[in-house]
Formats: C-alpha cells, structure tokens, sequence
C-alpha cells in the first residue's frame, strides 16, 4: 500500500506525501473529521465520534433522505403515467439527489466513528389529484427535511461539534 491510498480521499496526499516521516517521530495531518497519525510503519485514523444525541439525529436523517428519494420516485413514476415524461425525469432528479444527500450523511457519520442505522421506512403514498397536488408534495417534503437539517445544525451548535457545522451548512 503506498502512503497516498491509505489516507482518506478527502485529505489531500500531496501535503501528507511531502511531509518527513522520521522513524522515530510521528506525523500528524489534521483531515477533516480525523487525525491522521503517520509513523513509517502505519497509518491510523482517529476518529472524533458526535455525541450520541448528535449521531441519532445523523441516522434519522439519513432514514428521511432515503425516504424522500423514494417518495420522489413515487411521484416521478405517477407523473410518467400521466404522460408528464418531462416532470417525471425532473422528479427522478430530485430522488437521486435525495439518494446522494443520504450517502453523504452516511459517509460522515462513518468518518466520524460512529454507527450507522438506517431505520424503517413507509412506503412512499401514491399521488392522486392535479399535477399542482404533487408538485405541493414535494414542495412539503423539501420544507420537511429542511426543518430537519436545521434541527441538526442547532443540535450541533448546542454540543459544541464544531466538525458537524460545516458539513450542514
């Protein structure tokens, strides 16, 4: 393994490569949510973990993420079933970037070193009604997860993670 794959894709290996690594005297990079402590035998990462209260919320909002992706995709096939093909690639859109905000918050989560737990999802409610009803839907479902980010960021601010504020920004 060369020094550049075993430091986190977020750090930049550049400035960790040019860095003496004398045998006896660690090297310290500061990366992101971790400390990367570099002796010429191995890497470690340490991890600052977020409060339980904090990661909770971490794993809520990835459950919400996906929740909304699928919710969209819900919406995306009833708009294509109406024969909407063009609002209906737009909702696919926003389910895959739903998806993608998920995989985000489960990636810092990991980074952090804590658990992950993805909880149990409803199945998305089909859309009825005018093409108005579901676009005020989505519209309710974005307002939703926006709370929900807030939520988190006062959450943070009031545990003093100053790591989690700006990745929720």
């Amino acid at each position: 393994l060369s020094l550049a794959t075993m430091i986190p894709a977020y750090c930049n290996p550049i400035i960790a490569m040019k860095m003496p690594m004398p045998a006896a005297i660690p090297t310290f990079i500061a990366c992101g949510t971790a400390f990367i402590i570099i002796t010429r035998m191995r890497v470690k990462v340490s991890t600052m973990k977020m409060h339980d209260d904090l990661a909770k919320l971490f794993n809520d909002q990835i459950t919400m993420e996906l929740a909304s992706s699928v919710t969209y995709l819900q919406m995306a096939a009833h708009l294509e079933n109406e024969g909407l093909s063009g609002m209906g690639s737009w909702m696919r859109i926003q389910s895959d970037e739903e998806h993608a905000h998920a995989l985000r918050f489960l990636q810092f989560t990991l980074d952090r070193g804590n658990d992950v737990a993805i909880g149990a999802m409803d199945a998305p409610v089909r859309p009825s009604g005018s093409v108005a009803d579901v676009f005020d839907a989505a519209l309710a479902q974005e307002q939703k997860v926006t709370a929900s980010i807030s939520n988190m960021y006062a959450a943070a601010q009031a545990s003093a993670d100053v790591l989690a504020l700006p990745f929720l920004q």
